[in-house]
């Protein structure tokens, strides 16, 4: 009857760390997909914002081309020529091939 008893008791909390543990591993997977959803919802998000910024970046790329183009066309009608530039179409020219310039004129003219 003693082993009887410590058979029942052995098998009791076999049982009952095996019904612990698969509370357990299912907690940790419930977890998984909770983790999985907030990650699929925070790269939802940030393709969200790589649009926005995508848009703004075309509009300023387009605004910028238009700059350039009005610039241009005012060297052309300027009374100096290739060769022989006046100094605003001098500076114009170096504005638009050297980008960091643009900071400098922008500092200088404040």
């Amino acid at each position: 009857m003693k082993e009887l008893t410590k058979l029942s008791k052995l098998s009791d909390r076999r049982e009952t760390q095996l019904r612990g543990k698969l509370v357990t591993i299912d907690d940790i997977r419930g977890d998984g997909l909770n983790d999985l959803d907030l990650l699929a919802q925070d790269f939802q998000h940030m393709s969200l914002v790589v649009k926005s910024v995508q848009r703004n970046y075309r509009r300023l790329l387009k605004q910028n081309r238009r700059l350039q183009v009005l610039l241009l066309k005012s060297m052309d009608r300027c009374y100096c020529w290739p060769g022989n530039r006046c100094d605003r179409c001098q500076e114009i020219l170096e504005v638009l091939g050297n980008p960091s310039l643009c900071d400098y004129v922008e500092l200088t003219e404040e």
